[in-house]
């Protein structure tokens, strides 16, 4: 056997266990907030203001980009949510269209929002994004951190940062 077939053979051995669930659930693609009429009345009177302050001080620029921020951001938000599946496998977990293999994952640990639902956090050591949320509702955090545990460690010490709390009080 040839190293060309060798690698054929030890790369079929891997998409074989990529395809082994060991847990699956379908879960959002990232966190949607409820935001009422307040919160909308607050968000637009803010662009507003920061838009007519920019113009007074003489930074269009600025005007135009905090106005293209504001429009692109109540596009988005009137999309639904894209729903994806979680998949955890012997070699990483997919989510959606990525696959994040244990050996680029330093650490896991689990932020709850309960009553409504949990996520699973992954900090990974490689790749332009360090940390990736995964919410979930279907089981508990002890089922996941017992499963992933074999694979990587756990911190239960890990909190989220003042960016995170930020995000989840002003419903970004």
């Amino acid at each position: 056997m040839n190293n060309n077939q060798k690698a054929q053979k030890l790369s079929q051995q891997l998409e074989n266990k990529k395809q082994q669930a060991i847990l699956e659930w379908e879960t959002a693609l990232y966190t949607e907030y409820e935001r009422g009429a307040k919160w909308y009345f607050l968000a637009i009177l803010i662009s507003i203001s920061t838009i007519i302050l920019s113009l007074i001080f003489g930074s269009k620029t600025f005007a135009l980009v905090v106005l293209a921020i504001s429009i692109i951001y109540f596009l988005q938000a009137k999309k639904e949510v894209p729903h994806v599946k979680a998949i955890v496998t012997p070699v990483g977990i997919h989510f959606g269209k990525q696959f994040h293999k244990y050996d680029d994952i330093d650490f896991f640990w689990i932020e709850k929002h309960l009553p409504n639902f949990q996520s699973l956090h992954l900090n990974k050591t490689k790749g332009h994004i360090k940390d990736i949320e995964i919410q979930f509702y279907d089981f508990t955090d002890q089922e996941l951190i017992n499963i992933l545990q074999r694979f990587i460690p756990y911190n239960p010490d890990k909190k989220p940062g003042l960016i995170d709390h930020l995000v989840h009080i002003l419903k970004l």
